[in-house]
């Protein structure tokens, strides 16, 4: 076999693929599995997927190859996109309820145009007159140098009154309405929508006559990064639209089209965290029905049949000169055995379990052990030709920094779509503030999140929303897989120990699983070099869990008050419920109390004269 370092692995970006020089080398290496089968089904308008599991690899493996006599196309959504729904928004031409229509009317061109892309002979255009017509108008409007895009759509979209115009020019309106019949409407908002209307009934027209022999499958990704430069809530609006655009299309339009042996279909890449906060109606029944979810979870027991690992195993045999057998080439990449691995978990112990070695320190994403291979392969690469890798190589601290980097830039993509970066850099300073620790208890992170809070109150620092309260924020690690949480039976001293993870607690029916309060948590493996924890660092300053100050304000009508204290002198907010019984609280007394963080505020509890 070859040198693991000769090895070519590929990339862990898939957009790479859709390069005309790497359509090969996609098709070389992908495996056609059963979420392959099911994105065929003319029910599915979403490929739903984590970060890294693989939704731009499914839909450019089907735009770069016929498969199944099925034509697909992948667009992106970019920056510019969003900067021009907020430039509409600004000139008053679009509030909420129309973004979807928008989307809609976006998605309607970019399926014409699709269609036009395999199908625009004189005989077809001369058989369906309507998108004929439609095609002279965009040709018309582009000067012949039209690219299926949706950015060039936008700009046809934001220049109505001018593609109305061609489109009436060449006999494209609906309904055969001509400029010289259209109603003279003054405000500029209206005259936008109305265009709108008149443009989206257009394609509407055009599309429903169309006869076609193949599908066709329209790929929409690109949704899952936020640019810097668009804020949150604007980003979030404009996604939401189009998620209801590509489900009210799909389900409303384009399913109930008649006679026609081929169908139109598009399909949304998107995050099930995302997907669940746009508040589609029915999330629930639409990821079931509507929906192919990657989910690439399996057990020690069975990882050697698992679709994860004949992702990695193809992209190491498919480069032989030979064919080998299931896991054949990952055993002689990997020879060795993973620590710390019980007999009883595989159904083999002659079977070599390097791969589970990999599997710890990922997310069970193919992305994240393509990401491994790659590192691994560079690393080794500085050290001359390489057969294959050993087990010390997989321990080595230069693989395991490098590697952390990668994790941590993952939770970082996947945090900046809702945060900003200053917030998430307070994300990494608070572990800080678990003096090293890798593992801890409820009570050992409840006293970090307090200190951590307070010492940003009292420099003066915005704490992030994620730091509302300390159950808050360990949901929030919890969500990003940053932390497991451990169940033991309290009724057995020897009982086994349950690990979970978000990322193998995530069904289908389970979008967002809930970590449990007042139990053990651990960092994630491959991410305590990147977050330095994992050894217990000695500091000058004690973590008490009592602090004393003085009250500074009260209001015995409204039962509340604020006491400032604590090494800072912050104030913190209290309620009379926290006083201890018999004690009724005066400006001026010295008083002691637990400090705690909720709704991101410092509070106090359990107080008492001092």
């Amino acid at each position: 076999m070859k040198a693991f370092t000769d090895l070519n692995l590929g990339f862990t970006n898939a957009e790479n693929y859709r390069r005309r020089a790497n359509k090969e080398l996609l098709a070389k290496y992908f495996v056609r599995d059963e979420y392959l089968e099911k994105l065929l089904d003319p029910n599915v308008y979403f490929l739903v997927g984590e970060k890294g599991t693989g939704k731009t690899a499914y839909s450019t493996y089907l735009r770069n190859n016929r498969y199944k006599e099925k034509h697909a196309f992948a667009y992106d959504v970019r920056q510019t996109e969003y900067q021009k729904f907020l430039e509409l928004k600004r000139l008053g031409h679009l509030p909420l309820s129309q973004y979807s229509e928008v989307w809609r009317t976006l998605l309607l061109i970019l399926s014409a145009t699709s269609v036009l892309e395999k199908s625009s002979t004189p005989d077809f255009l001369k058989k369906f007159t309507k998108l004929g017509a439609l095609k002279r108008a965009i040709d018309d409007f582009y000067d012949n140098a039209f690219a299926p895009e949706i950015v060039k759509i936008l700009n046809f979209v934001e220049s109505s009154e001018r593609s109305t115009s061609l489109m009436a020019k060449y006999g494209g309106l609906h309904g055969g309405t001509d400029s010289k019949n259209k109603v003279e409407i003054k405000d500029s908002s209206s005259t936008f929508q109305t265009n709108l209307l008149t443009i989206r009934q257009s394609f509407e027209d055009a599309i429903e006559a169309l006869r076609l022999d193949t599908d066709h499958i329209i790929f929409i990704d690109g949704i899952d990064v936020r640019p810097a430069e668009i804020g949150y809530d604007d980003y979030f609006e404009c996604v939401r639209g189009l998620v209801d655009a590509v489900w009210s299309l799909n389900n409303d339009f384009l399913a109930d089209i008649k006679d026609s042996r081929g169908r139109i279909r598009v399909v949304l890449l998107v995050r099930p965290d995302i997907f669940l906060r746009t508040g589609l109606h029915n999330v629930n029944t639409k990821i079931r029905d509507n929906s192919v979810f990657l989910n690439w979870s399996t057990t020690y027991k069975d990882y050697r049949t698992s679709s994860l690992f004949r992702v990695a195993d193809r992209l190491l045999s498919a480069q032989q000169d030979e064919v080998l057998e299931s896991g054949k080439a990952w055993d002689h990449y990997f020879p060795f055995h993973a620590e710390n691995v019980r007999d009883f978990q595989f159904s083999s112990s002659s079977v070599l379990t390097s791969f589970l070695a990999f599997l710890r320190f990922s997310y069970y994403r193919p992305r994240d052990i393509n990401a491994m291979l790659g590192t691994m392969k560079d690393i080794l690469l500085r050290r001359g030709a390489t057969p294959y890798v050993s087990a010390d190589d997989f321990s080595d601290p230069t693989f395991r920094d490098a590697h952390a980097d990668y994790l941590l830039g993952e939770i970082r993509d996947q945090l900046l779509f809702y945060y900003s970066q200053e917030e998430f850099d307070l994300f990494l300073l608070f572990f800080q503030y678990l003096k090293g620790k890798k593992k801890f208890t409820y009570d050992e992170f409840t006293n970090a999140v307090t200190e951590f809070v307070a010492e940003c109150v009292s420099s003066g620092k915005v704490v992030p929303k994620f730091f509302e309260s300390v159950d808050v924020f360990l949901q929030f690690l919890y969500e990003q897989n940053v932390i497991c949480y451990i169940e033991t039976d309290d009724e057995r001293s020897d009982s086994e120990r349950f690990i979970r993870w978000c990322f193998r607690e995530r069904t289908p029916s389970n979008l967002s699983p809930k970590v449990r309060s007042h139990v053990e948590y651990e960092i994630f493996y491959g991410l305590t070099k990147a977050l330095n924890v994992g050894r217990s660092i000695k500091t000058k300053k004690p973590n008490s869990k009592r602090e004393f100050g003085t009250v500074v304000g009260i209001s015995p009508d409204e039962k509340f008050g604020f006491i400032r204290g604590g090494i800072a002198q912050i104030d913190h907010y209290f309620q009379f419920s926290q006083l201890k019984a018999g004690y009724s609280p005066r400006v001026g007394d010295r008083v002691s109390y637990s400090p705690a963080v909720k709704y991101g505020k410092l509070r106090a509890h359990a107080i008492q004269r001092a």
